[in-house]
């Protein structure tokens, strides 16, 4: 049996990382929850996430700055969900490292399509990574 995928839910509103959650687990996902984005970076660093879902509107920093540090160490998919619905905030999520952008309030259909969508689309690169590190450490134990 494969183990659950995990997501991280970073939101300050907790009827919605409650909500999230509650989809997640349905679909067979781990999810985890936090509430600012200092704590959500910690969490992605320590907890390892198969995926992330970022609202914008943090208490602490905004989310397109948690983004952009994100991005500076991480290529975990990240699905932006935030009531900002505008062109100009969606082009400056998906150029800060968003995958995808989901405004609130959503069709849980449609959020869980793109969310595999993104792990689709992501997951290609995690297997070649995976698949160079083994090569490199079975290419390193020969040459011992």
């Amino acid at each position: 049996m494969t183990e659950k995928p995990t997501a991280l839910v970073i939101d300050d509103q907790p009827q919605i990382r409650k909500l999230l959650r509650i989809l997640l687990e349905q679909e067979h996902y781990r999810a985890l929850e936090s509430d600012s984005g200092r704590h959500g970076l910690s969490e992605i660093a320590l907890r390892r996430p198969d995926v992330l879902l970022l609202d914008l509107g943090l208490p602490d920093i905004d989310g397109l700055a948690v983004l952009e540090r994100l991005r500076e160490w991480s290529k975990v998919p990240a699905l932006v969900l935030s009531v900002r619905d505008g062109p100009e905030d969606k082009v400056l999520a998906l150029d800060a490292g968003a995958d995808d952008y989901v405004t609130k309030p959503f069709e849980a259909t449609e959020l869980l399509a793109r969310l595999r969508a993104i792990q689709r689309r992501t997951s290609v690169g995690a297997e070649e990574v995976r698949f160079e590190t083994v090569t490199f450490l079975l290419i390193s134990a020969a040459a011992q």
